[in-house]
């Protein structure tokens, strides 16, 4: 069975592997725009997957009082977390990835 690394850029520069669907074994990896589209869209769910856990855990971490400051500042649970990865993720190429699997997010 054929895998591939996705990765995550957005977010603490992880990689996971995932088992290549068979319709693309035998393309251009490279070149072909039907395997390009899925390959960035199974990034974007990693990217949203790695930045939902980050933030339900950073979240859950806060005292009470922390947690109704944020609520007071910015309406929601939703709209804090949204700033707080504003100011978190990574400006640069990631030049080092982390090799993560389905352990990670438990």
């Amino acid at each position: 069975m054929k895998t591939i690394y996705i990765i995550s850029e957005t977010y603490g520069c992880y990689k996971m592997e995932i088992p290549l669907p068979h319709k693309f074994h035998n393309v251009d990896m490279k070149t072909d725009n039907k395997y390009i589209k899925w390959k960035n869209e199974q990034n974007k769910l990693l990217d949203d997957r790695i930045v939902e856990y980050e933030n339900n855990k950073w979240w859950n971490t806060l005292d009470d009082k922390t947690r109704e400051d944020l609520l007071k500042k910015y309406g929601s649970s939703d709209m804090a977390k949204k700033r707080k990865v504003r100011f978190t993720c990574n400006m640069d190429k990631c030049t080092n990835y982390k090799t993560i699997d389905d352990s990670f997010f438990s």
